[in-house]
């Protein structure tokens, strides 16, 4: 069976591995220091009875988490929760992965 590839032009292509190493070296390139999940993401008992919440809103990380799920993209749920930053959305997916690593 042939290797599934995505064409860049009639003398260049990809496979999906080649593929999958150039979406991993792209992550790569923005340093996991520019965002830190811990600095848009509080957990305060006061606040939505303790459920982590993205920073300064009621708005809790599971909500966002579950419209990402259900398809909404990152517009629309910057439309839908006006105290939602491009920044906390990305913010939500990193406390999400560190959760699944333990």
């Amino acid at each position: 069976m042939a290797a599934a590839r995505l064409f860049l032009g009639p003398e260049r292509a990809l496979s999906i591995s080649h593929r999958l190493a150039l979406c991993i070296s792209c992550i790569q390139l923005v340093p996991n220091t520019l965002m830190r999940w811990q600095d848009y993401i509080s957990v305060d008992p006061a606040v939505c009875h303790g459920q982590a919440c993205i920073r300064g809103t009621r708005i809790p990380v599971a909500v966002v988490l579950a419209n990402l799920a259900d398809g909404l993209n990152r517009d629309e749920l910057l439309r839908s929760y006006p105290g939602l930053s491009g920044e906390a959305i990305q913010a939500a997916l990193g406390y999400a992965a560190e959760l699944a690593q333990e």
